[in-house]
């Protein structure tokens, strides 16, 4: 019987965590390895863990003797595991009972290297799960296929928890987490490379996955972090520039999510650095519009915004930085003149941001 390998990275989640651990033992797949890597948390989650370890044999746990961020965590896991597959799966989250038995079946009986499910959105102060629309939903279900075949997987969300990965594809071609000091947004690079790699993928748009959505730290107030999402896409436009045979079916996908990205991360971090993002926006577009095929590649329903951005990023800003639908939006105002971008609150200035001459 196969070994799945689970890796499960823990930091200051003593809230969730039992709900997570418990729903991994309970599976009906039961030849697991269970690897806690504890990254030094502050609360009681090493408690919890030891407590769980002593009761279960299936479980190993890692302690880190200082905190190293998410990455160095879950790629600590999986360099110390044993199984046949790997999955990941987030201290916060839990999942259904026939996740890994699902995933195992589907992955083993089609010879594939991956095998993906789709997730609820989890709101835990409701209880309650929503479960949308998937790409998922659009590629045949249960029946293999590679990334030349069907090449808008790379639309779908990275949910690199909802997914069951063969340990020679992570192994022979290094598909490792950025282990950068301030990293976030780490699953864009690891996800690209697993689907650009794997000979075979399958997927279900059946949730098995309970991802919960009022448990996120917020990174939108952290000024090291506001260019982690570009970072990930420096690394993963490198990557496809070394893979050029693999570039065309990946590189529209990419450049779609790349946009709308960033978009979303300049309309989600605080005003004060919104300006600061901008300016990375568009001399990264500006740089990659030089590319051979960008003209092909580039979404046509995105290009007038791009335009915008590339002419004029003042007025995309104002056009574009902020949510539609959200209170900041309707309470901050943004003026443009000669001299700078104004922007205050309720008619108050709280940023003179001076123009670039």
């Amino acid at each position: 019987m196969d070994k799945i390998s689970v890796v499960i990275p823990v930091y200051n989640v003593e809230r969730y965590l039992k709900q997570c651990l418990d729903s991994i033992l309970t599976q009906t797949y039961t030849n697991l390895e269970i690897i806690i890597v504890d990254d030094k948390s502050p609360d009681k989650c090493p408690e919890i863990i030891d407590e769980y370890a002593k009761q279960d044999s299936r479980i190993k746990v890692i302690h880190n003797e200082e905190n190293k961020g998410y990455a160095k965590s879950v790629n600590n896991g999986i360099k110390n595991s044993t199984g046949d597959y790997i999955a990941i799966i987030e201290s916060d989250d839990f999942i259904d009972k026939e996740m890994f038995s699902t995933l195992h079946e589907m992955i083993t009986k089609n010879d594939c290297d991956i095998a993906k499910c789709h997730f609820y959105q989890y709101f835990g102060n409701k209880d309650e799960n929503i479960s949308g629309e998937t790409i998922l939903s659009k590629i045949p279900n249960n029946k293999a296929f590679n990334l030349k075949e069907y090449p808008k997987i790379l639309k779908a969300h990275p949910s690199i928890w909802a997914a069951l990965y063969k340990r020679n594809l992570i192994f022979d071609n290094n598909i490792f987490f950025t282990e950068s000091p301030n990293g976030a947004f780490l699953d864009i690079l690891f996800t690209f490379k697993a689907l650009i790699c794997a000979n075979k993928i399958i997927v279900t748009d059946t949730p098995y996955l309970h991802y919960r959505q009022d448990n996120s730290t917020s990174t939108i107030n952290n000024p090291k972090k506001i260019f982690c999402i570009s970072d990930e896409y420096d690394l993963l436009t490198q990557y496809l520039n070394d893979h050029l045979e693999i570039k065309p079916y990946a590189n529209p996908y990419k450049l779609k999510k790349q946009y709308r990205d960033y978009k979303w991360n300049l309309q989600r971090i605080a005003p004060e650095y919104k300006k600061q993002f901008l300016d990375r926006f568009e001399k990264t577009f500006k740089e990659l519009k030089n590319e051979e095929n960008f003209e092909k590649d580039f979404p046509q329903k995105h290009k007038e915004e791009l335009n915008l951005l590339l002419n004029n990023p003042q007025k995309y800003l104002q056009k574009y930085g902020y949510k539609k639908d959200s209170l900041l939006k309707k309470f901050i105002k943004v003026n443009i003149n000669k001299t700078g971008i104004f922007i205050s609150l309720f008619g108050k200035q709280i940023i003179d941001i001076e123009r670039n001459k």
